[in-house]
């Protein structure tokens, strides 16, 4: 399995595992603004747009959802290196090494 990481990617499945119950795109997108300087808002439709990976947030932006998500712009942009995996997960992992 390819991992596969992108910041439009991560950002969108940050939303919908961790955040979906809580937080509408609205409410993010309000956050992630009240860390931008003003006149350099975002609207929800250029969110999609970064989740959809057909634009890429640039540096300041990026420092903004990391504040929004409330994790490390290391963190944000990869995602899949600091999932959580259940211990089941990675005794199957282990079993399947030792066939």
């Amino acid at each position: 399995m390819q991992m596969y990481e992108s910041i439009g990617h991560n950002m969108k499945e940050i939303r919908k595992n961790r955040m979906a119950d809580i937080y509408s795109v609205k409410y993010i997108v309000g956050i992630i603004n009240s860390y931008l300087p003003e006149g350099r808002e975002i609207s929800e439709g250029l969110y999609y747009k970064w989740e959809n990976e057909e634009r890429t947030p640039t540096v300041m932006q990026i420092t903004a959802i990391a504040k929004a998500f409330n994790m490390s712009e290391t963190r944000l942009i990869h995602w899949h290196t600091y999932k959580a995996v259940s211990y089941t997960h990675l005794r199957a992992h282990e079993t399947r090494g030792n066939l």
